[in-house]
């Protein structure tokens, strides 16, 4: 479960084919089964090489699935999924996708844009006039161990250095890990949505590696954004089904 974190995948870092593995090189231990979520995450990718999600040996009817998450990318060639085994379990809607990243996914609802309206280049908060802004699906929810539907609304963000702060709600969710307090009519008109819990703004993100992350100048529209409705600290993140992360934590990927 990955719910409101901010995941940073630096040019210098190892293995950069699979950011997020699901399943295990281990042929002898089984294929995995369950879903994994990643729900309002942020995602930034530095390297050419990066794929976002590695399913190895997934069980048949396993799904990964991706609903309101960024997914940045400072360089062309990025994608999604690293092979067709995993753009096929991957399935979601409400997701901003920088459109130089290759998505191979059964995705909807999709928003698409060179600038998702970060504040800066340092901080991956959101600015006014973002793309993003009320485009998130309102009511995500997961299916907990035993097959119980719980709520995914994210209820806390990141604060640097290594803290959490409750994450503000204005009655329609924004797309990644942090809401723009107060923004419910700034964004460009996304579905409709009830929010999750009042809560204060928080502190400016830690710092990110440099990597040509948007400037914060823009203005509502300046994106170029348009809607489609087709189909921590080192290392890997290793997803296990069990791990419930209803708070953010920084994930700042290196080698």
């Amino acid at each position: 479960m990955l719910i409101g974190n901010v995941v940073i995948r630096p040019s210098s870092s190892d293995n950069n084919s699979q950011v997020i593995l699901f399943g295990t090189d281990d042929v002898t231990s089984g294929s995995r089964n369950g879903n994994v979520y990643a729900v309002n995450n942020t995602f930034v990718l530095q390297n050419a090489s990066n794929r976002l999600f590695h399913a190895n040996l997934p069980q048949v009817g396993a799904q990964i699935v991706f609903e309101n998450n960024i997914v940045f990318a400072t360089v062309a060639g990025t994608a999604i999924a690293s092979d067709l085994t995993t753009a096929a379990i991957i399935t979601g809607s409400n997701n901003w996708i920088g459109n130089n990243v290759i998505d191979q996914a059964v995705l909807t609802q999709t928003v698409t844009g060179a600038d998702p309206g970060f504040v800066s280049a340092t901080d991956v908060h959101l600015r006014p006039g973002s793309p993003v802004i009320d485009q998130g699906l309102n009511t995500p929810v997961y299916l907990d161990g035993s097959g119980v539907s719980m709520s995914a609304v994210p209820t806390l963000e990141f604060a640097a250095p290594a803290g959490t702060v409750p994450r503000p709600a204005d009655g329609r969710l924004d797309i990644g890990a942090y809401e723009l307090a107060g923004s419910s009519d700034a964004g460009t008109g996304g579905p409709d949505a009830g929010g999750g819990p009042d809560a204060g703004g928080g502190p400016d993100a830690g710092s990110l590696p440099d990597g040509g992350l948007p400037a914060g100048n823009g203005v509502a529209g300046s994106c170029g954004c348009s809607h489609t409705g087709g189909p921590a600290w080192a290392g890997l993140i290793l997803v296990a089904l069990a791990l419930l992360r209803r708070g953010p934590g920084p994930r700042r990927e290196g080698g």
